[in-house]
């Protein structure tokens, strides 16, 4: 089941363009995986003639979407958490942001990281190219122009920020 405020986390989240609603590109990116290589694999796949949606695949859409839904709000509990624990977002951006330019890139997001060898361990079991895959979706997830692969102070508020 979905509730009200699940479908509202997930429109916040996948709305990339803010008209609180979800396009098809928006929606796709919920099903498409981060991998540039796998996704631009998926994205040239030939559509089958037969366009019907069998029910084992429409099982396995409500699958991802209730994993989804999940996720979202473990991510709005985490938001609270933040939000209880931290006294100034700032003041995080700021320890994180050491080179004081005013954004984060995948470099300040590793270093931080590197700094926690022991805390990261499970991040790291799959191999450098997984941990860059989890910072990348980290990056993903907080900037929100997709463009630029940084991440603004107003983007990590924003992110921080509890949603319902």
């Amino acid at each position: 089941s979905c509730t009200t405020r699940d479908a509202r986390l997930i429109v916040t989240r996948y709305d990339t363009d803010s008209d609180s609603r979800i396009g098809f590109w928006e929606f796709a990116n919920i099903f498409l995986p981060i991998d540039v290589s796998a996704r631009a694999r998926l994205e040239v796949r030939p559509t089958p003639i037969n366009k019907e949606i069998s029910k084992e695949t429409t099982r396995m859409i409500k699958k991802v979407l209730g994993a989804v839904v999940d996720a979202e709000n473990m991510v709005e509990e985490i938001r609270r958490r933040v939000k209880q624990l931290t006294d100034s977002l700032r003041g995080l951006f700021d320890s994180l942001d050491w080179l004081q330019r005013g954004f984060l890139t995948v470099a300040e997001i590793r270093r931080h990281f590197d700094c926690y060898p022991d805390e990261t361990t499970t991040y790291r079991q799959g191999g450098d190219h997984s941990f860059n895959l989890e910072i990348e979706g980290l990056i993903r997830r907080f900037n929100k122009d997709k463009l630029n692969g940084r991440i603004t102070l107003t983007e990590f508020l924003d992110e921080l920020t509890p949603k319902v």
